[in-house]
């Protein structure tokens, strides 16, 4: 094999390097709006780096999306490390081998696996490098994780079959055009593939049961209307759902799956928080909320579920009493 080098050098001088970069920013701007997907795309990108014609446009568009999502962490993150990839092999398969995995894909995605192996066989070579690089997020998915929760790779997974599903599209109409025979299989194929998606529609529906409601005439939501600083911060239990998302007064801190997922070091926030509810020291209690700016502590029996050693009695001592009614009191700690 002879490497023709006026080839790979004519790959690495930019076809369109306005667009390159056009294209490198709205991925670098979506950072911090889905994480996952940009993750994707830029390992879809990057897989294509080596094959593509025109490597250097797409070196520049990763290269520009890379920069600016970095520059988003040190700005946004300003404790902690920022998410990095640990090696996590598996995904979601149980057992997490070779055989496991490939079990668990084929259970998931059924027939869809088949058809794209066969749609695979039929491109050219330039179409299965394409397909392949389509395929890199779920490799990635399958062998890393960014976060604690694994299943948050799913994001991955979506991205690379969403997109690599329009190949096994295009085999199915390919069928449909080749006779009355093969029209008739790709007819009970598509129909094959559509029960699936119905299947799991049905999974979500009944799933998705649980319901939530919020008295908006609340007392605790009013008092923090009417006697609050608009500028209070709130401490209360990190939770899902709680009445002080309500109030639009701050809270230092919510439910922190997001936060942590997008690299926030939101450990010392949740040691603070236990230290408030749980702690004995009333000094302390006061030092903490004025080194945190901490104006509001609420206890209410979503508090008392979440810290089972809360120590209500230390509050009531030093703090005054700034909301009271049945099992919900407020205690002002900081001005």
């Amino acid at each position: 094999m002879v490497l023709n080098w006026a080839k790979v050098s004519a790959s690495f001088r930019p076809d369109d390097l306005k667009g390159a970069v056009f294209i490198g920013v709205i991925l670098g701007l979506g950072a911090f709006w889905n994480g996952a997907l940009i993750i994707a795309a830029l390992l879809i990108l990057g897989a294509a780096v080596v094959w593509a014609p025109r490597r250097m446009d797409l070196i520049v568009c990763c290269a520009v999306a890379t920069v600016l999502a970095i520059l988003e962490a040190r700005f946004f993150v300003r404790t902690g490390p920022a998410i990095a990839p640990t090696p996590y092999i598996g995904f979601l398969a149980e057992p997490p081998t070779l055989r496991g995995i490939a079990t668990y894909y084929l259970k998931l995605l059924g027939l869809f696996v088949p058809l794209l192996t066969i749609a695979l066989w039929k491109l050219r070579p330039q179409g299965r490098l394409f397909l392949a690089s389509l395929l890199v997020p779920i490799g990635f998915a399958t062998t890393f994780t960014f976060t604690p929760d694994v299943s948050v790779n799913h994001k991955f997974v979506n991205a690379g079959v969403r997109i690599a599903a329009i190949f096994v599209a295009m085999l199915v109409v390919r069928m449909f055009d080749s006779g009355r025979i093969a029209r008739v299989a790709a007819i009970a194929l598509c129909l094959a593939l559509t029960a699936t998606g119905v299947v799991d529609l049905i999974a979500v529906w009944n799933f998705n049961t649980e319901k939530r409601t919020h008295n908006l005439a609340d007392p605790l939501l009013l008092w923090a209307l009417r006697e609050t600083d608009p500028r209070a911060v709130f401490a209360a239990p990190s939770v899902y759902h709680h009445l002080v998302y309500f109030t639009g007064r701050r809270s230092y801190l919510g439910l922190p799956y997001w936060a942590e997922s997008a690299g926030y070091d939101v450990a010392p926030r949740k040691a603070v928080l236990q230290r408030i509810y749980e702690g004995n020291d009333a000094g302390e209690i006061a030092r903490l909320a004025a080194s945190e700016g901490i104006s509001y502590v609420i206890v209410d029996d979503i508090a008392r579920g979440h810290y089972p050693g809360l120590r209500d009695d230390a509050l009531r001592k030093r703090f005054r009493l700034a909301f009271d009614q049945g099992s919900t009191q407020v205690y002002a700690l900081h001005p």
